[in-house]
């Protein structure tokens, strides 16, 4: 006897799983009242193809040439190009979906445990852990993919050169960067220690904090800025800066430079991505301050 309900819950189930899957993937939210339309009318076609007994190849047919219908309808597509995209991730997410019952069926059947998959209910379970399993390992998986374009985008070549002495590497634009030195107007950089030791003399990179500059040779004196700053962490805080000859950074082929760049050494955790060794400051990149 046929259960319609038990079919069209069933396929809801599972569609809406792969539609979540193929929606994070297309980085987009899925309409799911056109999906709950388009579901339903997939499984009454599948029920009339069972009760007219059609060969199974119809009905694979059938859900291979309907997938670009619910792709369309469930997404908001743009073009034959975004459409056809849509339908190999959904094909895609459907193929695993599918693999990973087929691994599990293959699994209880040569277990001692292979009673339970002739059990409808205990059927049920295991194919919606299986999909549960497969749509939050896909939801880290586009967060780890979307989290390494960010640092793509926002990582670009820098070289910072002071008295002769050049360092080149990799730095972050910091959104949230906006510190200035008060005097000069010009935009302040962040760098680790690692950048202190190449670049700057170790009686200098070695005492950084504090006031300790004021024992510095006269030429490195002049360097020094005071950067009034606050964080989340206090109120107000002074921090100490050395004007840098120029700093360049190099955005998509094009090379923003400045000279006399504030660049501020510190050892505390700036979040900086591996990477990277400095935080650039957006006013960099403001052509006001091109000089």
């Amino acid at each position: 006897m046929l259960h319609v309900e038990a079919l069209w819950a069933l396929n809801s189930w599972v569609d809406f799983c792969i539609i979540w899957m193929a929606g994070r993937l297309l980085n987009q939210p899925p309409r799911w009242r056109r999906f709950l339309f388009v579901t339903s009318l997939s499984t009454v076609c599948q029920v009339v193809i069972m009760l007219l007994h059609l060969p199974h190849v119809y009905e694979l047919l059938f859900l291979l040439f309907f997938t670009p219908v619910m792709a369309a309808v469930s997404f908001r597509l743009n073009g034959m190009a975004h459409v056809f995209r849509a339908c190999l991730i959904v094909w895609g997410c459907s193929t695993l979906a599918g693999g990973l019952m087929y691994a599990a069926e293959r699994v209880l059947n040569q277990s001692l445990t292979v009673f339970i998959s002739h059990q409808s209910i205990s059927q049920f379970i295991v194919l919606s852990l299986i999909l549960i399993a497969a749509m939050i390992s896909m939801n880290k998986v586009v967060a780890s993919l979307q989290m390494n374009r960010i640092q793509e985008s926002f990582t670009y070549k820098v070289e910072i050169e002071v008295n002769g002495q050049a360092w080149s590497g990799f730095g972050f634009l910091d959104s949230g960067n906006h510190v200035i030195d008060p005097f000069t107007k010009s935009p302040v950089v962040f760098a680790d220690l690692k950048v202190a030791s190449e670049l700057l003399p170790d009686f200098i990179a070695h005492s950084l904090t504090g006031n300790q500059f004021v024992n510095w040779p006269e030429s490195w004196q002049k360097k020094v800025r005071l950067i009034p700053a606050r964080t989340v962490h206090s109120s107000s805080q002074m921090m100490t800066g050395i004007l840098c000859d120029r700093v360049a950074c190099s955005v998509n082929g094009k090379e923003f430079s400045l000279t006399n760049v504030p660049v501020v050494f510190t050892n505390q955790s700036l979040l900086f991505e591996e990477k990277c060794n400095c935080l650039l400051n957006p006013l960099q990149l403001l052509p006001c301050h091109q000089i």
